[in-house]
This record gives C-alpha cells, structure tokens and sequence, in this order.
C-alpha cells in the first residue's frame, strides 16, 4: 500500500521549473539540429554522383557556406550529446 501512495503522491507532483528550463533548451537544440542538417548540401548530385564522380568542387578556396554549415552541426551535436547525457539526471 505504501508503494501505491508513494507513486499517486509522485505523478501528480508534476515537473519543476529546471525541468522545463531544460527541456525547452533541449527542444531548441533537436530543432536547430535539424535544420542544421537540412540546410546542407548532398556532396555527390545527380548520376555522376552514383557512379563515384563528382569531385570537382574538392579545391579549397574561401570559406564556404556548406564549410560553415558542417561547423555549426558539429557544434549543435556535441550540444545534443552534452544535454541528453546531462538531463538524464534532470528527469
């Protein structure tokens, strides 16, 4: 009987303000995770591409935007891996 109570009295507890601190942070980390990889580009396009060519574009120049965007993705995903490691102990 004291399990039962115990678990009554702990489902309507509901969640603390960290708890939704950090899910609303994890949430913005999943969405910006996944606009990151949308908005890069596939590296191997068309026929070519399937048949191992397409090796063209291999010279670096500048900067470019997809070199930017592959930055920004590694940075997104070592914030994914550090909040789903961390809000294990949240929740």
């Amino acid at each position: 009987m004291n399990n039962l109570l115990y678990f009554a009295q702990a489902e309507s507890a509901g969640m603390t303000p960290m708890q939704y601190v950090f899910g609303g942070a994890y949430l913005l980390v999943c969405l910006s995770m996944i606009a990151a990889i949308l908005l890069k580009t596939p590296k191997t396009d068309g026929f070519g591409g399937m048949m191992g060519g397409g090796g063209g574009g291999d010279f670096k120049g500048a900067k470019s935007k997809d070199d930017t965007i592959d930055v920004i993705t590694n940075w997104i995903a070592i914030a994914f891996i550090a909040m789903s490691i961390g809000l294990n102990g949240v929740y």
